[in-house]
């Protein structure tokens, strides 16, 4: 079979040789052509296209440079002032047709490695409509798939930024940035964002605080000294308290300042500073719901401690202090399950600054096993102790950061029941990214229906993917409105291209 599979191979790089000493006449006919039998690769032998690098070629050579070619033609018309109406057409009709394709390989294709590449490809597609919500969904769903995968990150980062959701679009790059398949152009992205929000002003209060942060945190990029956020951080206070934010944006806003703060020492001052206007509000409010605000905070203690910060803390007395005043407000004695986990742990799958070791853990699984609210404030207060603790040298730390899979092979002394590893996620809202607007962020999106953990169904681990052996070549910028990275099947290309206009022409 193998090598069956090579000589498929030497087939295609006859013809894309010939494809790029063919004239502009026979050009169609050789991408129609290699479309058609690269698919059929995929779909033949797709335990030989892990990698990405047949299912990039076809994105590649078949629909990426073609969606050029006629983005092209619709510029030359509008530059000459002449109708574009019949290029628009041939350029829609062309996107429709590629994400039925892809839509069509996605359907009948099962490894993991290759279907979240497929979701990309879509994203961009939708994204080239225009179709920005469509685009992210699919792009969450391939980093659901692949949370190692930066790129990933990096196109739900764009989108964002597109519909100027600039925390969300920051938080994206910083993950596109740190993810185990870093994807370094991200980092150029990301200085886009701060470009553009020096000329943007918000009379809603919550969006100036978001605008104000962001300007702070430029100032420290760019080594100013004296840096006064006093009033930026009593006005966040005075958001919070007022159940302004949600956790997942807090959550976002402490990634970001983390990954600042590890390349800007400076910055620390404000993380600090933030989470313990975090902790005031959680000290001087009697709702006992706002304990739900304590999940970024663990976040930021979970960094410190994973990367031996601890001892830097030990001199912010009064942070320590409010650590302290919440775990004696909200006391617990009961022991939590060490083998459920938080809707923290969820979002950060991939995030390389801190590791919880879920990376190779179905996105799936890790839903089904949330702990409930109850339980979530249980484990987090606990964590609360464990940090003060070790600060102290009261004793040692406690906690475990190691969450194995093997804790999860039996429940009740009954086997675990396998599930579908490449089920996508239907109909229903995509828990890690219906809360894109500031408006609609004021709770964590992720809701499962909590069941008595004995009754619970535990679902195993997923083989690892595949590591990704080329660096994807296309740059995407939120300015840059061309494609990404596809793949093709055989037959089909006839089939689903069968109408008055031939792509490939």
């Amino acid at each position: 079979m193998e090598a069956e599979y090579k000589a498929a191979l030497n087939r295609i790089d006859v013809l894309e040789n010939q494809l790029s000493d063919a004239d502009s006449k026979s050009r169609y006919k050789i991408r129609e052509k290699l479309c058609e039998k690269i698919a059929e690769i995929v779909l033949k032998y797709p335990h030989f296209c892990v990698d990405g690098v047949l299912v990039g070629k076809l994105w590649t050579i078949c629909f990426y440079k073609r969606i050029g070619e006629l983005r092209l033609q619709v510029s030359k018309c509008k530059k000459k002032m002449k109708s574009a109406a019949a290029e628009e057409k041939a350029l829609q009709k062309f996107i429709g047709d590629g994400m039925i394709f892809f839509k069509f390989l996605l359907e009948r294709l099962e490894k993991p490695e290759i279907k979240y590449r497929l979701m990309l490809n879509l994203g961009d597609l939708c994204r080239y409509s225009s179709d920005n919500k469509k685009a992210e969904e699919f792009y969450l769903k391939a980093s659901n798939l692949a949370p190692k995968s930066g790129i990933c990150y990096n196109q739900i980062a764009v989108v964002n930024q597109l519909n100027k959701y600039y925390i969300n679009s920051l938080y994206y790059y910083v993950r596109a940035l740190t993810a185990t398949e870093k994807f370094e152009f991200a980092k150029s992205n990301m200085k886009r964002v701060f470009d553009d929000i020096r000329s943007q002003s918000e009379t809603e209060r919550t969006k100036q605080f978001i605008l104000d942060l962001l300007g702070i945190m430029e100032r420290y990029i760019k080594r100013e000294a004296a840096i006064d956020y006093r009033h930026v951080m009593s006005d966040f206070f005075d958001i919070l308290k007022s159940k302004n934010f949600g956790e997942f944006l807090l959550l976002k806003i402490n990634v970001v300042l983390i990954y600042l703060s590890s390349t800007n020492i400076d910055l620390f001052d404000l993380l600090i500073d933030f989470n313990g206007a975090i902790l005031d509000v959680i000290i001087s409010t009697e709702v006992k719901k706002i304990v739900k605000y304590l999940g970024p905070v663990v976040v930021f203690l979970d960094f410190m401690i994973q990367n031996n910060l601890v001892e830097k803390a030990e001199k912010y007395c009064d942070f320590v202090d409010k650590i302290k005043s919440v775990h004696k407000k909200y006391s617990v004695s009961s022991e939590a399950p060490t083998n459920l986990f938080l809707k923290e742990h969820l979002h950060l799958r991939g995030f390389g600054l801190i590791s919880y070791k879920l990376d190779d853990l179905e996105y799936e699984f890790v839903l089904k096993n949330l702990a409930s609210e109850e339980v979530s404030t249980i484990i987090r207060l606990n964590r609360l102790k464990n940090f003060y603790t070790l600060i102290n040298l009261e004793d040692s730390l406690a906690v475990d950061m190691d969450i194995s899979p093997k804790e999860h092979v039996m429940i009740d002394d009954k086997p675990v029941e396998s599930m579908d590893v490449d089920k996508i996620p239907g109909e229903t809202k995509d828990p890690v990214g219906d809360d894109e607007s500031f408006e609609d962020d004021d709770v964590i999106v992720f809701k499962p229906e909590q069941q008595p953990l004995q009754q619970q169904k535990i679902i195993p681990p997923p083989p690892g993917f595949a590591p990704i052996t080329t660096i994807n070549p296309f740059l995407i910028q939120p300015e840059d409105d061309i494609p990404a990275d596809p793949e093709d099947p055989m037959n089909v290309v006839g089939m689903l291209f069968g109408g008055s206009i031939n792509p490939f022409i």
